[in-house]
This record gives structure tokens, C-alpha cells and sequence, in this order.
């Protein structure tokens, strides 16, 4: 009986992760219509609710909550700053629709590395016949962002154990011994990084003459497809115009 009930229960729909291939090519396309489209604010939040659509149906909920909250105070500050008629406020206002465009490569940038793994990225790269001198680069990209997020915790935890808090207070009244207490280390440790990741990669035989096998067994699946043209028509539309068209 047990095993007849297992055989009528439903599986649960497992959705295919996106192949690294795949977040390349649309980490590009982002990157082309968020600095050659029309720059129109309602065509900028289409491809954010498009991203954001990415990372809820993978399970990243809380880091797409938090990039929509600091895209939405980036664009009122964006707005205030136009409405003001000052020197000052038209140079910040510059800044911040820079920073505005790039939210939403980003965000995806970020769901790339989070939802990939390095060995899965060589993989995939090497299938698709992609030079070391672009893969090496790119998987010590992939380990160093991750990795610079634990030194900078670690640097503010050192600060909390000598009394440093990095608190809105200290930030007003001490910025410059606050911002020396943090570059500092984290300057060193950059370089540090950078040359174990390096020697790290070497070690594992990245750069080796002879065809490497891999573990991840990467393929393209229906959902690759589906995202590619998904993001392609969003670039095409945002290059012919964006909303404009519609007015």
C-alpha cells in the first residue's frame, strides 16, 4: 500500500538551473541596454522586475528584496537631487544615475555568483571553447568578490573587539579614521588575495596543455532558452527606444 501510495504522489518540479553560459550572455545584454538604451526610468524598471523575476524563481528572495529597496532610494534621490536647481545637486544628481544604471547588472552579477559554482563556470567555458587567457581571469573574478566579503567582515569584526564601532555616528564625526581603520587593511588583503586565488588556481592545473575532465556535467535546458530571449527582446526594445516608442 505505502508503495503504491509513493508511486501516485506527485514529484515536485524541480526547475533547471541557468547555465553559465547562459548568465554570461545575459549578464551582457543587461549591461548593453542599461548604458546604450534610451535611459528612461520606466524601461530601466523593466529590466529590473525582469531580474528580480531571475532571483525569486531561484530562491533568492532576500537579496532581491534588498536590491529593490536600494534601487528605489537610489531613484528618489535621483529624482530630488534633478528637482533641485544647484551646482552640487546636479553633479550628485550625475553620480547617482550612474549608480542607477548599474543596479541592475549588479544585481545580476551577484545572482551569478552566488548561484555558480567555480567548477561548473570552467566547465561550461571550456565547452564552449572559450580561451584560458579569458577563463583564468574570470574564475579568480568569480572567488574574489566572495572572498573580499569575508575579509571586510572580519575587518569589522577586528574593529569591534578595539572598540570601533562603524556606526552612523562615527561616520559623521570620525569619517576620515573610519575610512583609514577599513581601506588600509582591506588594500592589503587585496593584493594577498589576488596572488593565493592566482596560485590557488594554478595549483589545481587551470592552465595544464592536456583537456581537463570536470565533475558538473553542465547542458543547456528549455529555461535557458526561454531567459535568452526573454532578456534579447529587452534589449532589442530598449535600444529601439524603450517607452518612447509608445508615446
Amino acid at each position: 500500500m505505502q508503495r503504491a501510495e509513493n508511486l501516485n504522489k506527485p514529484k515536485d518540479l524541480k526547475i533547471a538551473m541557468l547555465d553559465p553560459r547562459t548568465k554570461i550572455v545575459i549578464l551582457l545584454m543587461i549591461s548593453v541596454f542599461s548604458f546604450a538604451g534610451s535611459g528612461r526610468l520606466l524601461t530601466e524598471a523593466i529590466g529590473v522586475t525582469f531580474i528580480c523575476g531571475v532571483m525569486l524563481l531561484y530562491g533568492r528572495w532576500q537579496s532581491c528584496i534588498k536590491s529593490v529597496f536600494v534601487y528605489i532610494v537610489v531613484v528618489l534621490l535621483v529624482l530630488y537631487s534633478i528637482s533641485v536647481n544647484n551646482v552640487w545637486a546636479s553633479m550628485v544628481s550625475v553620480m547617482l544615475i550612474m549608480i542607477r544604471k548599474l543596479m541592475s547588472i549588479i544585481m545580476f552579477a551577484s545572482f551569478l555568483i552566488a548561484t555558480t559554482k567555480v567548477g561548473e563556470m570552467i566547465a561550461a567555458l571550456q565547452k564552449a571553447k572559450v580561451s584560458k587567457t579569458i577563463v583564468i581571469p574570470t574564475v579568480i573574478m568569480m572567488r574574489f568578490f566572495p572572498t573580499l566579503s569575508e575579509e571586510y567582515h572580519c575587518i569589522l569584526d577586528a574593529m569591534k573587539i578595539r572598540g570601533i564601532r562603524f556606526t552612523f555616528k562615527n561616520i559623521i564625526c570620525h569619517p576620515l579614521k573610519l575610512s583609514e581603520y577599513i581601506l588600509v587593511p582591506m588594500v592589503i588583503r587585496l593584493s594577498t588575495i589576488a596572488d593565493e586565488l592566482s596560485a590557488a588556481a594554478v595549483s589545481r592545473g587551470i592552465d595544464a596543455e592536456i583537456k581537463r575532465t570536470s565533475y558538473y556535467n553542465v547542458r543547456l535546458h528549455f529555461i535557458d532558452l526561454i531567459f535568452t530571449l526573454l532578456f534579447a527582446a529587452l534589449m532589442v526594445f530598449t535600444l529601439a527606444g524603450g517607452s518612447e516608442v509608445f508615446q
